[in-house]
């Protein structure tokens, strides 16, 4: 079942979200960094989140945003010392980290479909892709016509999910010094 999760589930989503995506700025900023934008993103009327339930327990997340850049800024001015603490501890063990942060230009894209994950014991079961399909439907309610992933370059199983559900790659970027593939998909009516 796929509904929208409350917010009082936000550490089981968390939590889920650094065991099933081990990568990306967020992932090696950890818990808490994380804990912060999906706050953000449960109080943004632009963004929304879907859960996917098995027995009660959420096994999937797709979390949208009709601009995603907003959220960044709004974590970046809301928990600024907050973040540059936890960039500082993690640099020790990172030290490029800071670097790539500061060089880093992010790119706002909207709308996107920032996160897409599954319960790594629970991949296989089309479980990611009925997640989109509901992305999609709630984008459309929103008269949203067209929406982007962002994706590792290096990720080819999951570029090739987005390209099996008509997911079109429109171009490559680097983003805190890895390359990522921007993929675009239109809504059908």
């Amino acid at each position: 079942m796929i509904r929208t999760p409350k917010i009082e589930e936000i550490d089981r989503i968390v939590s889920l979200h650094l065991s099933s995506l081990k990568d990306g700025i967020l992932y090696i900023l950890g818990y808490d960094t994380l804990r912060l934008f999906y706050n953000e993103i449960f109080n943004d009327k632009s963004c929304f989140i879907l859960a996917y339930y098995l027995n009660n327990k959420i096994v999937g997340i797709a979390a949208s945003s009709e601009d995603s850049g907003k959220i960044l800024d709004k974590v970046k001015k809301s928990h600024f010392f907050e973040l540059a603490f936890n960039v500082l501890v993690k640099s020790i063990k990172k030290p490029i980290l800071p670097f790539k942060l500061i060089f880093s230009a992010y790119e706002h894209i909207k709308p996107e479909l920032m996160f897409l994950f599954v319960d790594v014991d629970y991949r296989g079961g089309k479980i990611g892709e009925k997640l989109v399909n509901e992305t999609s439907k709630v984008f459309k309610k929103r008269n949203v016509g067209k929406y982007y992933i962002t994706i590792l370059s290096s990720n080819l199983k999951g570029k090739r999910f987005y390209e099996n559900l008509g997911f079109k790659k429109i171009k490559q970027f680097s983003l805190f010094g890895e390359k990522r593939d921007l993929y675009e998909y239109i809504i059908r009516n």
